[in-house]
Order: C-alpha cells, then sequence, then structure tokens
C-alpha cells in the first residue's frame, strides 16, 4: 500500500480541474475519522474556512495543517482583506479583484439546534356518534 502524501496547500485552480467537490467532500471524510474516537456523524460535520492569522501567502507555507486544507490563490470581487482588521474592507477605487491570503478549510461538527420539549401527552381521539357523513 502507497502512503498518501498530504500537500502543504492547494492552489484554487487544481481543485477546479480536479473536482472541488469531491475533494473537499473528501476532506470532510478525512475530519470525520480523525474524531472517530469522539464518534461525529459524517451527515454533522460541516465545512468552515478561516483565513490564516496572521495571513500568510502560499510560499509560507511549510508543513500541511494537522486537520483540513491550505487554500490559496483565491480573489476577492469588489472588496479587499485587510490583514490589520481580519476581516473584509471596501477594496481601493478601480481595483476589482484583490488577492485573498491562505485559506484554511476543514470540518467542524454542526451545532444541534437546541432540542423542542418534548411534546404534549396524547390525547385520545373526540368521541363520536356516528361515523356517517353529516348532510
Amino acid at each position: 500500500m502507497h502512503a498518501v502524501r498530504i500537500p502543504r496547500g492547494l492552489w484554487r485552480e487544481s481543485l477546479h480541474a480536479r473536482g472541488a467537490q469531491g475533494f473537499l467532500t473528501a476532506m470532510k471524510q478525512e475530519v470525520n475519522r480523525k474524531h472517530a474516537a469522539d464518534r461525529w456523524a459524517l451527515d454533522d460535520v460541516v465545512m468552515t474556512a478561516e483565513v490564516l492569522h496572521p495571513p500568510r501567502d502560499a510560499d509560507a507555507l511549510r508543513e500541511p495543517p494537522s486537520e483540513g486544507v491550505y487554500i490559496y490563490g483565491l480573489f476577492l470581487d469588489g472588496c479587499a482583506w485587510s490583514a490589520k482588521e481580519g476581516r473584509l474592507v471596501d477594496s481601493e477605487p478601480k481595483k476589482l479583484f484583490c488577492p485573498l491570503p491562505v485559506l484554511h478549510v476543514t470540518g467542524v461538527q454542526a451545532r444541534r439546534p437546541a432540542s423542542r420539549p418534548p411534546p404534549a401527552a396524547p390525547r385520545p381521539p373526540p368521541a363520536t356518534i356516528s361515523r356517517a357523513a353529516i348532510m
């Protein structure tokens, strides 16, 4: 059996060529396997993406993340990433596309909605005198 080599990061264009949906689904499955002891269900795993802090370029990546994947080569349309503020800001005038720093995409367990109160005790059906149609 061959050892699988995990890349330090993936260029967005390589995801397009290989099928991004399938790749991200496989990433969710890998994260789920790493949490087998926590008994995560694959249906409860959702993807999350965060810009690395401090923001980095792909050249600064030395190792793959412990979970998930780094994705680089993304651009923002109509806004920019502010490393100082750690959020999206308005782009400079006449600058349509701004590079986005490396994203760390991984799977996390989805929060389940608060449980509903148990239903009231079952009630007996209403008593009827006749089951015939009423005219």
